[in-house]
């Protein structure tokens, strides 16, 4: 063999080298990343996730998303607050906003937070999502306007739904029958949702 195919072999095995040993790393690190976590250790995650070479290793958003769910386990406010703000200003696909935008109304429905809550409705209805749109909103008028026009329809998709869908819809007929003064239906439906969401 010539030296022009020896550097070619040599060239082609520290790629390949290259290529398994960035994957190892990416392994290895996102495994420490989710066991911080887990366990909410939020400063190991925090130095692992500002390293240099987690950064190397990563995208942004991805770091940034990892962030955000170690500040929800940990229930800082004011952190989870300024990560969907930081968040929000990435220049996003539209899964990937589509993603985060219900996981902040999520978050600021178990809050209560209207305010939060109507500016991301209007941003999930930038979406052009028509359904989504329209379920956010159900949620925002019976949690927010006291609204109760969905009992019907939400009894009568009971029977097709699976656990974590009927856990959702119980926990909202729980909310419209409180609002409508029907103490003894809303802790059967709220009752109902905490079985089916274990």
């Amino acid at each position: 063999m010539n030296d022009n195919v020896h550097f070619i072999l040599l060239a082609v095995f520290l790629c390949a080298l290259c290529i398994l040993g960035t994957r190892f790393l990416k392994n290895y690190k996102f495994k420490q990343l989710l066991n911080c976590i887990k366990n909410q250790d939020v400063s190991r995650f925090s130095q692992i996730a500002n390293s240099r070479l987690t950064k190397l290793l990563f995208p942004p958003y991805n770091i940034e998303y990892l962030k955000l769910n170690a500040f929800l386990l940990e229930g800082d406010e004011q952190e989870i607050d300024h990560q969907f703000t930081k968040m929000l200003d990435f220049n996003l696909g539209k899964t990937q906003r589509c993603d985060l935008l219900l996981k902040a109304y999520d978050y600021y429905l178990s809050k209560r937070n209207k305010k939060q809550c109507k500016s991301i409705l209007k941003d999930i209805k930038s979406l052009e999502e028509k359904e989504l749109y329209q379920d956010a909103l159900k949620c925002y008028l019976i949690i927010f306007e006291k609204c109760t026009k969905y009992v019907d329809e939400m009894e009568s998709q009971l029977h097709s739904m699976d656990s974590k869908e009927k856990s959702y819809l119980e926990y909202l007929l729980s909310i419209q029958y409180e609002n409508l003064g029907d103490s003894n239906k809303s802790n059967f439906y709220k009752e109902q949702s905490l079985i089916h969401s274990s």
